[in-house]
């Protein structure tokens, strides 16, 4: 497998007044095609400052972001609202879904940002949310809410999927399920996906396990057999 992201030595730092923040210093490590890698570390360590960098909607301060080849941080504003549009698929905590739209509707959505998005039903189909395409999202559970989330970005048909704490606002019985899905859509559909999280269980599930502190790699381990999600202990 070749690299698809490379992420190098890449520093944010925030100025307010004479205070300067180094939410990122030096970070660098790589994540390759297909991979599930998960970004661990506490809160304040840097880790959604990397996903919001990787998604193209920071920018960094200094080093090189490439993803596919492509230098991410040679691009322009209008360069990185293509990227995001075209090439990356988001799932955040909290859903981001629109209440006044059903979960089909949700979903078809994208068809608005890009003409290369997928048909909605045999994604909804493949998140088991077919028969539940009429409801809006308060008619459906928080678990439900994420699949749609998740049917929403792979409607894209992206080959880099960027999560945030996806289960944080789950029990645990419905992350396996989220999780078991994003795990899918790495091992079976060969999408490259990236899981922030302070969760240090899912590190088990993970083909890279990348520990983030203080704005810099502690650590990077590479799992030689990963657990299935049904097999780890929360």
């Amino acid at each position: 497998m070749s690299a698809y992201i490379t992420f190098d030595n890449i520093a944010k730092h925030y100025h307010r007044a004479d205070v300067t923040t180094r939410a990122l210093d030096g970070a660098s490590f790589c994540v390759e095609q297909g991979e599930l890698a998960v970004i661990l570390g506490p809160s304040g360590a840097g880790k959604t400052t990397a996903l919001n960098i990787l998604g193209g909607m920071d920018t960094a301060t200094s080093g090189q972001l490439l993803v596919d080849g492509r230098d991410i941080t040679a691009c322009n504003r209008r360069q990185l609202v293509e990227y995001r549009r075209y090439d990356i698929g988001f799932v955040f905590q909290f859903y981001n879904l629109i209440p006044a739209l059903t979960v089909y509707e949700n979903i078809a959505l994208i068809k608005e940002a890009t003409s290369k998005a997928l048909k909605p039903e045999p994604v909804l189909k493949s998140v088991g949310l077919w028969e539940r395409r009429h409801l809006f999202p308060t008619q459906i559970s928080g678990g439900e809410q994420q699949r749609t989330a998740i049917a929403r970005a792979l409607c894209k048909d992206p080959k880099l999927l960027l999560c945030d704490e996806p289960t944080g606002a789950l029990d645990s019985e419905t992350g396996v399920v989220i999780l078991s899905l994003l795990q899918n859509m790495s091992r079976e559909k060969g999408h490259t996906v990236v899981i922030v999280t302070h969760n240090a269980s899912l590190a088990e599930m993970a083909d890279k396990v990348i520990r983030i502190k203080n704005g810099g790699i502690a650590d990077i381990t590479r799992n030689t057999a990963p657990k299935d999600v049904s097999e780890v202990r929360w």
